[in-house]
């Protein structure tokens, strides 16, 4: 887990299908991959997920 990176200028998007309840999670690109982090988390936590195994995770789960 990767909790020490900068994310103050990431562009973190939220899935549309994310209800106004806070129980989504938010994901940012980086040059080493995704982060993923809690959108009612601290907002200095979040995993670290390469790009091959983020694209598997989405493959994944869309099928």
């Amino acid at each position: 887990m990767e909790t020490t990176t900068d994310t103050t200028d990431l562009l973190w998007r939220k899935s549309t299908h994310s209800t106004g309840d806070g129980d989504c999670l938010e994901s940012a690109s980086t040059k080493d991959g995704v982060l993923v982090r809690d959108t009612k988390g601290s907002k200095h936590r979040h995993l670290t997920i390469d790009a091959t195994s983020w694209a598997q995770l989405l493959s994944a789960l869309k099928s």
